[in-house]
């Protein structure tokens, strides 16, 4: 007789197919669709979702659990059980109609989102905005009518976090990075002229598939491309694509951003055998994956070890760089400055821009302020927190971002709680494959990656964040770590 739990991993395996062939149309509609094609695609992804939301919600599924839990499991099968179990509980309770709208809206939504960033006007976004929160709330209320709808929300990226957890740390960690900026401020800045001179587009693409390719990469596995928003996307167990967003005037920016994507897409090619085919081939949480992005652009790509190696390659590319060396290039990439764009941030000051998000998207779901003051209410914050006045481009500020575009409500704290897990398990990095400096300066990657598969990649989403840190480093989170790390750069560049 079949056991239940095979009868689990089946309908499971099905369900990521499913999922997956919505990922190639998602990732279609970002790279290569026509932009007259956006009504038949949101009728294609609503009529799938549908299908996606049925199978998942279906009665079976209820027995199934039941049976299941009567049986004899292993390890990885019991945390397939938990995982499918909180997965139904949620999901059934969120009506199908609910489902169709917010299918069907997201791909209206965004694109709205794109037109009004191209006209430089909220106002064509605005309504958009507003119905998609209300839809989230929506969402949020029928899967937990007893929550607080932003906590249902977070928990869809970060399930050992609530607000409760996220305010202290948060309201922490801002102090924190403002002193080092203050620091920085009061010594000279390094000239970073030399990295806003033109590069062919053509070039930066091949300059950077070559450093991908070092850092392990597989193109055989998955591809880069252009879009507008560069993000990374898993449609298979040997298809993981990612983008980016070259700028012919700035010729380090789309190679950050590749080595970002590529810190995700390592994480989604390294998943086991075991775990293929299952919801537990994925990340841990949406913070985990940004650990690893973060990790890969910043504690890599920004790292002096680095261009100590690929500096004398992308002079080939651009002769002019010639008389820059790589401490200076390392100086340039690492400026600290206060700015308006997050995507433009340095290391120091990114998280403030998350945390600027965070406390305005708490309110919107809260719904203590309305989308039609959200230009105002964000530049008051910006200030409030920045130290410093935004300029009254709209672009700057509430168009930046095509997350809540998406729906994607909770999913900003995970950038910060990513930069905070990285320099945690970087710390016990080194302690047992030794410096992290002097592996990179040996381009051994290879050590690199497999101390992360060890420690966190093979495990998938069998292990929740909290556990992955204890195991690893024998503690829980701790900011310090972050803070340290950043004191520890910066103060050697800036000699404060």
């Amino acid at each position: 007789m079949t056991k239940a739990i095979d009868k689990i991993k089946d309908l499971d395996k099905e369900l990521c197919i499913l999922s997956n062939i919505m990922e190639s149309l998602i990732w279609d509609k970002e790279v290569n669709m026509p932009e007259m094609a956006i009504g038949d695609r949101a009728d294609q992804l609503s009529a799938l979702g549908l299908i996606i939301h049925k199978k998942q919600t279906d009665p079976i599924w209820k027995s199934l659990i039941n049976s299941a839990k009567e049986e004899e499991l292993n390890l990885k099968e019991k945390a397939l059980l938990k995982k499918i179990t909180k997965q139904y509980s949620k999901l059934v309770n969120v009506p199908d109609e609910l489902v169709t709208q917010i299918n069907q809206f997201t791909p209206l939504c965004s694109n709205a989102w794109k037109k009004a960033r191209q006209a430089n006007d909220f106002s064509i976004y605005q309504p958009f905005l507003s119905k998609m929160i209300d839809l989230q709330i929506k969402k949020a209320k029928a899967i937990d009518k007893n929550k607080a709808p932003y906590d249902v929300l977070l928990d869809d990226y970060e399930s050992d976090i609530t607000q409760d957890i996220l305010n202290p740390i948060f309201d922490d960690l801002a102090p924190h990075l403002l002193e080092i900026i203050e620091k920085i401020e009061q010594k000279n800045s390094p000239d970073t002229s030399f990295l806003y001179q033109h590069m062919d587009v053509g070039l930066q693409d091949k300059f950077t598939k070559e450093v991908l390719k070092d850092l392990q990469y597989d193109f055989k596995r998955g591809r880069l491309d252009e879009s507008v928003h560069p993000f990374s996307m898993r449609i298979g167990n040997d298809d993981v694509r990612i983008t980016t967003k070259y700028n012919p005037n700035d010729m380090i920016d789309g190679l950050l951003s590749s080595i970002h994507e590529c810190g995700h897409a390592l994480y989604d090619l390294s998943y086991p055998k075991e775990l293929r085919g299952s919801i537990l081939a994925n990340g841990s949480s949406m913070g985990m994956h940004e650990s690893q992005a973060r990790f890969w652009e910043n504690m890599v790509g920004r790292s002096i070890s680095f261009w100590e190696n690929y500096l004398p390659k992308l002079q080939e590319y651009l002769p002019s760089l010639r008389h820059v060396s790589p401490w200076d290039f390392y100086c340039a990439i690492n400026s600290v400055k206060r700015g308006f764009i997050r995507l433009e941030a340095d290391e120091v000051s990114y998280s403030l821009h998350i945390i600027l998000r965070y406390r305005l998207e708490q309110k919107l779901i809260n719904q203590q302020i309305d989308t039609k003051d959200l230009d105002t209410l964000w530049k008051e914050e910006f200030s409030h927190l920045f130290g410093i006045k935004m300029p009254d481009s709209i672009k700057s500020g509430a168009l930046h971002d095509i997350h809540w575009a998406e729906g994607a409500f909770g999913y900003f704290p995970s950038y910060a709680l990513g930069n905070l897990y990285a320099a945690q398990f970087v710390s016990q990095m080194e302690n047992e494959i030794g410096s992290l400096s002097d592996n990179i300066l040996s381009k051994n990657f290879t050590a690199i990656i497999s101390w992360w598969k060890e420690k966190v990649h093979k495990h998938g989403a069998s292990k929740t964040p909290s556990e992955l840190i204890m195991n690893s480093c024998n503690a829980s989170l701790n900011p310090k770590y972050f803070i340290e790390y950043l004191h520890n750069r910066y103060s050697q560049i800036y000699k404060y």
